[in-house]
């Protein structure tokens, strides 16, 4: 009889489950039609293939695989599974019942900007597009240029830029062309679902990788995100961030800061920030590793995988991070 431990990971790519392999422990894998691959079929030791995006698909077979083979954690490191498998967790008790409620308010930017300014944290104005006319009222309050983005999806997609009055009628036509439609970027799981105007937060750009433990924040990274203001296109990454020391600690204190105050406990996390004229703002945040290579970087500069670290803590087969690390060469 094995002793291992038994993963319900939903979603996600070839790395992740490679993470779990190497931990020795039982993978019950439900993976979306459109992304199961060859590795995975023969890696995990149970496959199950379902739209894991849509709850009332996903419950019955998660609950069908925990009576099975039971569940000493349901785990996602890919952005369409956080929620679901937050929520499992919580149906299951594996965690503390506040997972999903979390893991919403990371993926849903309105939730998010709401939840802050609530606890008094530094947020953009911010509103929710109803109509036409709500895009010239918010001009008229917040100022020009501002930003709209969908509310729940990533990668940039869909971001646009109001210029001024005179460019409202262009922005409009483009958030009706794209709401109710489905992203074709970063992921194409997401459906555009409305959209968010915020003020625009000036200042360089950057991103921080941390990781949670029971409550404990490490940032483990400061990645320096080279962008282009015209298209909202990352054009690279610089790992460690090219930064002051004062200017680092004010965004780390920022970020662990966001982190504590939207209920985030455990587990990876990555959180774009500007330092702009009034300080750090965060931008978005989310309870999952960095794309773009952000975590390879990290690796390669600081020694830390972090895939590994987000697999095996749910699991208790790691310790957490003592403290931040150093770079294993000059920055």
């Amino acid at each position: 009889m094995s002793n291992a431990k038994t993963v319900l990971l939903i979603g996600g790519v070839d790395a992740h489950v490679e993470r779990f392999t190497a931990l020795g422990v039982k993978i019950v894998l439900i993976q979306h039609p459109d992304k199961v691959t060859e590795y995975q079929t023969r890696a995990a030791d149970v496959l199950l293939v379902v739209d894991y995006t849509e709850w009332d698909v996903v419950r019955p077979f998660a609950e069908a695989a925990r009576a099975v083979y039971g569940v000493d954690a349901v785990v996602s490191l890919t952005e369409p599974g956080l929620n679901p498998a937050s929520r499992l967790g919580d149906l299951f008790g594996l965690t503390d019942g506040h997972r999903y409620e979390v893991s919403r308010r990371m993926r849903d930017k309105w939730l998010m900007r709401r939840h802050l300014a609530e606890r008094g944290l530094p947020v953009p104005h911010a509103a929710l597009v109803e109509d036409r006319a709500s895009l010239d009222a918010f001009g008229e309050r917040a100022g020009f240029p501002f930003i709209l983005k969908p509310v729940s999806t990533t990668a940039g997609f869909g971001l646009l830029r109001a210029e001024g009055p005179e460019d409202l009628d262009r922005v409009w036509a483009r958030v009706r062309e794209l709401d109710g439609g489905r992203t074709d970027r970063g992921s194409t799981m997401f459906t555009v679902d409305g959209f968010l105007m915020e003020s625009y937060i000036d200042g360089p750009e950057f991103s921080v990788e941390a990781l949670s433990f029971a409550g404990r924040h490490v940032v483990v990274a400061v990645t320096e995100k080279l962008t282009s203001e015209e298209h909202f296109v990352e054009l690279g990454h610089a790992v460690p961030a090219r930064l002051s020391d004062a200017d680092r600690e004010r965004l780390t204190g920022a970020v662990e800061e966001f982190l504590t105050s939207m209920g985030v406990t455990d587990g990876p996390s990555h959180t774009e920030i500007r330092l702009s004229s009034r300080g750090p703002v965060v931008i978005e945040s989310h309870n999952r590793l960095g794309g773009d290579n952000i975590v390879e970087l990290v690796e390669a500069a600081y020694g830390v995988d972090m895939i590994a670290y987000g697999a095996a803590w749910p699991l208790g087969l790691t310790e957490p991070l003592a403290e931040a690390p150093a770079p294993k060469g000059p920055p």
